[in-house]
């Protein structure tokens, strides 16, 4: 049957040539899947009959053999292949590889003609077996992604729905099972240059960082990206019980010198915010305040960690000038402000966040120009931010609208407020936050009093209901 059909397939609307099949399952067919799923299965009860201490994975093609004696592993990787042959399959010995813990087990598997490998690619995402941290298969994935960015640039869509294919389609490409593998802060840096790139936000002085963690949804910068997807993904497939020494192990050394896995990623990623380990999936955050990776909300986790990154990225930038205080800032009352502008003013006033170089003086100290020619060229004085804002006759109508008494408080105000335009987080909120944790949580204890009342309530609202349906 498989030689008499023909198959033809329609690549930009038009028709190729027919192909015939001569074994296997026809390739386009809709029982393809079915048939696959048939032949896992009968894979799967023949080596569990004939190696019952071997186990077998599988996902459609990608089969792969796990045990605890090399010999055991491979009598099984020969008997697969027998079964293979006897269902007209042929492993690709190009993508066959072994792996092993430990270098006694490695060179055993070289003696049996197996190819070894440390670290391969599985399933899309990066697999270490050995203490050398590597991400070569993240990398390749990361160093793809540079097509993207010109074709996003080139896009007529609008802006939102550029953050969109940022946020949807280029981390989760990228960064597919980056939870797992250490990421050099280089990788970061050059996905936000690039994602500034397809948004057509990279010019002179604009920071793509600022950009992506303040101006705009945290989840939007690829660092933040990668700490909230180690955070879910151990929320998910983590045992508490048994991570814990892991995690206690990893607190204690450094990041270069902690054996891969998703433990030792988890605790860097949140190191990176000043977060601390304490016990358990305990931490202190950047306030020293308690939060539970694994057990308090997720709306909860995410939220403090994204409000730490916001303030760590703060910290990284408020060394430049114009951006003195940007480790108090309050990107979410600042993105509130910029909600109630118009359409028009929002490109204008994500420049002056993100630290583009408007003035004379900045553009004369990139481009090297004279002291003397860096002047307003509305009045003609020394031109900076500053004057701009607090001292050229041509914005006089714009401060008149200011009421007098704020005057005094925005100048006591540090120079991102006053310069850039980002809203300060005030000091009370950090006294808020711990007095909230100094409530005693009783939401546990109940008196037995109160659990009578409330059951006499709730069989009164029952017979209420009851009464109410019949009639």
């Amino acid at each position: 049957m498989l030689t008499k059909l023909e198959r033809h397939f329609f690549v930009r609307n038009a028709c190729g040539p027919g192909v015939k099949s001569c074994t296997g399952y026809a390739e386009g067919c809709g029982l393809s899947v079915a048939a696959m799923m048939m032949c896992n299965v009968l894979v799967h009860c023949r080596m569990t009959f004939l190696h019952p201490s071997v186990h077998m994975w599988s996902y459609v093609d990608n089969w792969e053999l796990f045990g605890t004696e090399v010999a055991e592993v491979v009598n099984a990787y020969a008997s697969l292949e027998a079964v293979c042959v006897d269902l007209d399959l042929s492993l690709d010995k190009t993508k066959t590889c072994a792996w092993a813990l430990d270098g006694a087990s490695r060179q055993e598997l070289r003696s049996e003609g197996l190819n070894v490998q440390r670290n391969f690619r599985d399933l899309g995402g990066h697999q270490q077996f050995s203490r050398q941290q590597t991400n070569g298969t993240l990398k390749s994935q990361c160093e793809r992604l540079q097509n993207l960015w010109p074709a996003l640039a080139r896009s007529l869509a609008p802006y939102n729905q550029k953050l969109k294919v940022v946020r949807c389609k280029a981390w989760p490409r990228g960064l597919h099972a980056a939870s797992g593998v250490h990421i050099s802060p280089n990788i970061f840096k050059t996905l936000r240059a690039g994602a500034g790139k397809g948004l057509r936000a990279d010019k002179a002085g604009s920071s793509s960082h600022i950009l992506l963690s303040l101006v705009h949804f945290p989840s939007q910068d690829p660092g933040c990206y990668a700490i909230l997807d180690a955070v879910v993904q151990f929320r998910r497939f983590a045992d508490p019980v048994r991570v814990e020494p892991y995690l206690h192990q990893a607190s204690q050394i450094p990041d270069s010198l902690r054996v891969p896995g998703p433990c030792g990623v988890l605790i860097a990623r949140l190191e990176t915010l000043g977060w601390i380990f304490s016990q358990g999936t305990l931490f202190l955050d950047q306030d020293h305040l308690p939060v539970d990776v694994m057990h308090s909300p997720l709306r909860e986790v995410q939220h403090r960690i994204c409000r730490a990154w916001q303030q760590h990225v703060g910290s990284i930038h408020a060394f430049r000038h114009g951006f003195e205080g940007l480790h108090q800032v309050d990107a979410v009352t600042t993105a509130k402000h910029l909600e109630k502008l118009s359409f028009e003013s929002h490109s204008p006033i994500r420049s002056l966040l993100t630290g583009v170089f408007i003035t004379a003086d900045q553009q004369g100290e990139m481009f090297k120009v004279d002291g003397s020619e860096r002047v307003c060229k509305f009045c003609h004085a020394q031109d900076s931010l500053e004057h701009r804002h607090w001292d050229c006759p041509h914005t006089a109508a714009s401060r008149a609208l200011i009421p007098a008494q704020s005057f005094a408080v925005i100048q006591s105000q540090p120079q991102c407020f006053r310069v850039r335009g980002w809203c300060i987080e005030h000091p009370s909120v950090q006294v808020f936050r711990q007095s909230l944790f100094d409530i005693p949580d009783l939401t546990a204890n109940f008196p037995l009093e109160l659990q009578y009342a409330l059951f006499r309530q709730y069989a009164l609202f029952r017979q209420c209901c009851l009464k109410i349906y019949i009639a």
